[in-house]
């Protein structure tokens, strides 16, 4: 079911992590799921990224490619970026 809807609502990039760009809100302690129920509850989030091996959840309002932000390869990390406009509405 969990991966349902990831699939359904999210592009994943495993082992990337987003650089030259700042978070709009970190959380610690998070799963995946949740890090992304996280950003489809705030009003601007184009982009996630998810520690697992940390639990560190990254939710950002620019994505891959605008500006100087840009994916380089980190193990460990995974890069999202929503599918739909209505993210929330998605993962419901």
């Amino acid at each position: 079911q969990e991966r349902y809807v990831v699939d359904q609502c999210f592009e994943e990039k495993s082992n990337c992590y987003l650089i030259d760009a700042s978070p709009l809100e970190r959380r610690i302690g998070l799963t995946a799921i949740e890090c992304l129920r996280f950003c489809s509850r705030v009003k601007g989030c184009l982009a996630a990224s998810f520690a697992s091996t940390l639990s560190i959840c990254d939710i950002y309002n620019i994505r891959n490619g605008t500006g100087t932000a840009n994916l380089v390869q980190l193990l460990g990390y995974i890069y999202y970026e929503p599918k739909v406009t209505d993210v929330e509405k998605c993962m419901s």
